[in-house]
This record gives C-alpha cells, structure tokens and sequence, in this order.
C-alpha cells in the first residue's frame, strides 16, 4: 500500500510554497508600484491616495496583510514539515523497538545511550543496567586491539564499520554476530 499520508504532506507543501512564492512576488510588485515619487516608472503609475481610493485600504495595511499572510503560509508549511517529520520518527522508533536485531546507540566515547529489547533479550542485560556503561561491557577479549581501533578509526571517519563480533552475554556465555556500525552525524558533525 502506498504511504499517501506523506504524498499528502509533500503535495500541501508545494502548494503552500506556490502561495508562499506569489505573496512575495506580489508584496514586492505591489511595495514597488505603490511607493510615491519612485525613480521607477511602474512605482509613479499608482500613488498611495489612488491606492486607498480604488483598494479602501491605506497602503501601509495592505502590505501589513501581505507580510501576515506570508507569515501564516510559512508557519502552515512549517507545521506540514514536523507532523511529517514526527511520522517518520514514530515509524522508525518502532522499527527499531519490535527488531529481532540488537541496536544499540552510544555516544563518541562509548558510552550507550539506546538499547532495544532484542538486546536485553539476547544479551541478558537489562536497559536500565547497561544506560551510561561504555559499549565494552560486551566485550570478549576474543579480538584482537587492533580490531577495536579498526572499528573506532572507521565509525570516527564517518564510515560504516562491518564485521563478525564474538561478545559476551551477561552470564558470561560468549555470542556470535555480523554488525553494522554506522555513526549517526549531526549537524556539528
């Protein structure tokens, strides 16, 4: 099934850039037209007095008008954005929640921030335990150094690391898994 909940919001967006991009063009033809004594020739066709006379509007509330209509297509397409932007958080959260795949964030020292049930499920420890450990509370001592340093040199480059991992369970019992290790960039980098 299509997602048309997010054509939907793509579509209002459009449209309220069309509106956004008019009243804009309009406000600045209209603020050049109605200015008086402009060097311009188009701005001498209409002075303010003929504006209110034709309009019944003085020129300064026109263009008051203009700026808050301009003002609510922004904010109407800037709400559109978030609601679909929430959306996709919702849907990505769940995703991740009901996975049988272990995920597991951390910040650039190691430290965990995020476990899903698959890893409490698989690993015997608990979120609330683990929240604040570094990453290395599963490790097995069955790499080598040089292993771990591949892996923090090519997530800290803003690569994907991949690779088998043998860790341990929290019973001490040892595991095996594929896992892909990306970084999660923000806007500072």
């Amino acid at each position: 099934e299509k997602d048309t909940g997010r054509i939907y919001t793509i579509r209002n967006a459009r449209i309220y850039m069309i509106f956004l991009s008019f009243t804009f063009f309009a406000y600045g033809i209209l603020s050049g037209l109605i200015v008086p004594k402009a060097p311009i020739y188009l701005a001498n066709i209409i002075n303010q007095e003929l504006f209110k006379e034709y309009i019944g509007l003085p020129v300064q509330l026109f263009r008051a008008l203009f700026a808050l209509f301009g003002a609510y297509l922004v904010i109407a397409l800037l709400k559109s954005l978030k609601h679909e932007i929430q959306i996709q958080l919702i849907k990505l959260s769940k995703a991740i929640e009901v996975s049988g795949d272990i995920v597991v964030i951390t910040d650039k020292k190691g430290f965990i921030e995020y476990v899903n049930p698959a890893f409490e499920e698989e690993t015997g420890y608990s979120q609330k335990e683990v929240l604040g450990t570094k990453s290395s509370i599963l490790k097995s001592d069955m790499h080598e150094m040089t292993f771990y340093e591949g892996l923090w040199t090519t997530i800290l480059n803003g690569e994907v690391f991949k690779d088998y991992f043998i860790n341990k369970k929290r019973n001490g019992e040892l595991y095996n898994e594929y896992k892909a290790i990306a970084p999660i960039i923000d806007f500072e980098g």
